[in-house]
């Protein structure tokens, strides 16, 4: 009964396996083999649910079935009219609150994928980092980020926590700016100087911000950043700041601090620079002009095979104004795409951000930025992606202290991207259509009249029947076929390869188990067979094994040719054993249960023996495949 009682484990695995197709089912297109290795864990599963069924569910429906003829009418009748009535009142309810329990829907769907996340390590926050989410965006308004500043803001704060460089499909690399810093001192001739180059480009537009000689020069803010988890192994930096170790409560030691100015209040003028800063300002000129040099080719290249479409839409149009790029893009967001967190799962095999584009056309913004960064790089402007948290100037509210305080929640986690200006550096280009509304971009020399007539930007797409139509015509593999297997990299679903791997871990853990439970009930069965039974199953494993194989068990030499094959069975015992076994087939009178107790034991003394000689593949088959002992 105690191995029985196991089986109460099998639910479980058969319910285990139902959410890892419901989350992974996307990996089934993951490649060809990987489809025979889930629909093997599905059918695990399955089968598990079909045991427990099978043992548990059949008798107590049945009893029931039989139980059918007895239950009152008159009972029954009232609770289908009960829940007639529970419906009735419930979709009352439901239909003039139907946002309300969509909200609770989405709530309850994401609580179910941040807990696989957690149990799969994988990153609870689809937006941080530089993976571009092929799923939903579940936010529970958890407070992530507490914000404090000497004055309110009058743009929207960006607090960036992630660079993206090198575009891997589906994924960001982090901007590597240390070897174009390295690349710069040999260029510039500042191989003694080198550490230098690092810390002057950081600050290098706030330095120049500051030392503007006008009057009316605006004067920096401050603000002091706070992790509510307590953990600083990470920062978050506003644009055009430096760091600074001042604060309004000087015993406070939680967070950091900057004081940054907000891109409207930037007047960088090379030739209004304050009285005695000529020297570093000519150092900075030096390091921007290098700079630029780097990034033109750092941060303009893009794996074009990875997302043809996209390239084909760029080429399609060739533009070279910035303000004309900038109203291009934003009018092929604006047309093909909507706004939503419920964009549903992106298949594997096709490029996160040509499937947003070209195919679902929903998406967030880390869609959004990746896929206006792409453009942006196609068209020679350099453009990097960028994440961390978007604070709005009405988030704050004043302190009885004068000071402005806000809570980031992960509901302010974004993505953007950003752009390079000169004499301005990187600076925040937003293009996702929050709430969908037209984003509010802004940057140095933009003509923000473009932004009224995005629907009059003309905009073809790509037709992809088309492209794979030509690629077939000309014996070629079709572009997205290409760019399918150009795409795959094991770095881009590392997470989705931890979640499996993370929910398939258990399944085979559970297979030693259920392969003991299986053999030991066979064992059991075997022993209240009869004596014939016994021994046709003795014969079996002496066949598998390759002993006797042309033996029937009726010849009369078989005792003495038992004995020799197996030493531990003695000359009396098979003989013993072939009489009862005839006993039992022709016999007027069945052998009593001794002798198949007898039987049974010489049955499991020889598989013991047997086992003995027996190792690694053929030890494993013959005990659990064969379930001889």
């Amino acid at each position: 009964m105690k191995q029985e009682k196991i089986l109460l484990l099998f639910p479980l695995t058969g319910i285990y396996g139902l959410l890892f197709l419901a989350e992974g089912v996307d990996l089934l297109q993951f490649y060809r083999p990987a489809v025979y290795g889930f629909a093997a864990v599905f059918g695990l599963a399955l089968w598990a649910l079909a045991v427990f069924a099978g043992k548990f569910l059949a008798p107590a429906l049945a009893t029931a079935a039989a139980g059918w003829k007895r239950i009152d009418r008159a009972k029954l009748k009232i609770m289908c009219i009960f829940l007639a009535a529970v419906l009735a009142v419930s979709s009352l309810l439901i239909l003039p609150n139907a946002d309300l329990f969509s909200q609770a829907v989405y709530q309850a769907e994401g609580f179910a994928a941040r807990t696989l996340q957690r149990s799969s390590g994988m990153d609870d926050n689809p937006i941080t980092g530089g993976a571009v989410s092929g799923g939903n965006n579940y936010r529970t308004g958890t407070v992530q980020l507490e914000v404090e500043t000497a004055r309110q803001p009058r743009e929207t704060l960006y607090l960036k926590d992630f660079t993206g460089g090198e575009y891997l499909g589906g994924r960001w690399a982090e901007a590597d700016d240390e070897t174009l810093f390295v690349r710069m001192a040999d260029t510039m001739g500042w191989d003694h100087w080198e550490s230098w180059i690092r810390g002057m480009f950081f600050s290098m537009y706030y330095v120049l911000n500051s030392e503007f000689a006008q009057e009316d020069a605006a004067e920096p803010n401050t603000i002091i950043i706070r992790h509510s988890s307590g953990e600083y192994y990470w920062s978050y930096t506003p644009y055009y700041s430096q760091w600074t170790n001042q604060r309004w409560d000087e015993e406070d030691p939680q967070g950091y601090a900057y004081r940054f100015y907000e891109p409207n209040s930037m007047h960088v003028d090379w030739t209004q620079l304050r009285d005695g800063f000529e020297l570093p300002a000519q150092w900075y000129r030096q390091i921007q002009d290098a700079y630029m040099d780097e990034i033109q080719t750092a941060y303009t290249t893009v794996p074009r095979q990875m997302v043809p479409r996209l390239a084909e839409l760029v080429q399609a149009n060739p533009l070279t104004d910035l303000n004309d790029i900038t109203e291009f893009i934003l009018g092929v967001l604006h047309q093909n795409a909507s706004y939503t967190l419920t964009p549903g799962r992106s298949p594997v095999n096709e490029d996160i951000v040509e499937y947003f584009l070209f195919d679902n056309h929903q998406g967030y913004c880390v869609h959004y930025a990746s896929a206006a960064a792409l453009m942006y790089r196609m068209f020679g402007i350099p453009a990097r992606y960028a994440a961390g948290y978007a604070i709005q100037p009405e988030q704050f509210e004043e302190q009885d202290n004068g000071i402005w305080r806000a809570e980031a929640t992960d509901e302010a986690a974004h993505a953007w991207v950003e752009i390079f200006v000169e004499d301005y550096g990187w600076v925040p280009v937003e293009v996702t259509p929050l709430a969908g509304d037209t984003p509010q971009v802004s940057y140095p020399g933009f003509d923000a009249s473009i932004q009224q007539n995005l629907s009059d930007v003309s905009v073809t797409l790509p037709d992809a029947a088309a492209q794979e139509d030509t690629s077939s015509e000309s014996g070629q593999t079709s572009e997205r076929g290409e760019r399918a297997q150009l795409s795959f990299s094991l770095d881009r679903y590392e997470n989705q390869l931890w979640a499996a791997g993370a929910l398939i871990l258990p399944l085979l853990l559970l297979i030693p188990l259920f392969l003991d439970v299986w053999r030991i009930r066979i064992l059991k069965k075997l022993r209240k067979k009869n004596c014939a039974q016994i021994f046709s199953r003795y014969l079996k494993m002496l066949h598998s094994c390759g002993i006797l194989k042309e033996a029937t068990g009726e010849e009369e030499e078989f005792p003495r040719m038992l004995s020799r094959a197996v030493p531990l069975v003695s000359f009396g015992e098979a003989a013993r054993m072939q009489e009862n076994a005839m006993r039992c087939c022709y016999g007027a009178e069945m052998p009593d249960e001794k002798e198949q107790e007898f039987l049974y034991g010489i049955y499991l003394k020889t598989a013991r023996k047997l086992l003995d000689t027996m190792g690694g593949w053929r030890r494993f088959r013959f005990r659990f495949l064969k379930a001889f002992g």
